[in-house]
């Protein structure tokens, strides 16, 4: 927040708090080594880097060129919104949804203003089509899920009922798609 002022690179401050941290024992080694969500932070510094890796290799060019393909096949807005929902659909089959999301959304948000799309619309129907999953093994929270409900190995629930269910509300998040298009049309996001 300072940087306009005092003209020191953010990384500076940030190491300096560090130490100060660290220097007036605010936080010891072992609570640094313990309660840092290590996981998470490196998973943030690489979707950060992955961008800049993308735009340094020039593969972004490259990918909007094939992309550009699939792209002119969108005569409109919603067409385009519905590629990005079905290629989201498609790559989550293939990738987890953190590395799906991060490697989709540096895609196809330098493609939407191209086709007059708020680049925020693109990033909300990926990450909502990045959710939705049509099998166990696309989405951890329901493996685990599954795990802790094994009772004398077996489950305590119908799994063929949950997964028609699951089925049913990912139905209903697109449908919930295409009838809030009115809505981001009045809102000048279309």
């Amino acid at each position: 927040m300072t940087n306009s002022y005092n003209k020191i690179h953010p990384s500076l401050i940030t190491l300096f708090v560090m130490f100060c941290i660290f220097g007036f024992g605010f936080i010891s080694k072992i609570q640094f080594q313990r309660e840092v969500d290590w996981p998470f932070l490196i998973f943030m510094a690489s979707a950060v880097s992955i961008t800049a890796t993308i735009k340094y290799l020039e593969m972004d060019a490259w990918l909007s060129g094939y992309l550009a393909v699939i792209t002119s096949y969108s005569t409109s807005g919603v067409m385009f919104l519905s590629l990005i929902c079905g290629i989201t659909l498609i790559a989550r089959f293939f990738l987890p949804i953190a590395p799906a999301v991060v490697l989709l959304s540096t895609i196809f948000i330098p493609l939407s203003v191209k086709q007059g799309v708020n680049p925020w619309l693109v990033a909300f129907i990926i990450l909502v089509a990045a959710d939705m999953w049509f099998i166990p093994y696309q989405n951890s929270f329901y493996i685990i899920f599954e795990e802790a409900g094994l009772i004398n190995n077996q489950l305590f629930y119908n799994r063929a009922k949950f997964i028609v269910y699951n089925f049913f509300i990912g139905l209903i998040k697109i449908g919930s798609f295409y009838i809030s298009i009115p809505y981001w049309k009045s809102l000048g996001l279309l």
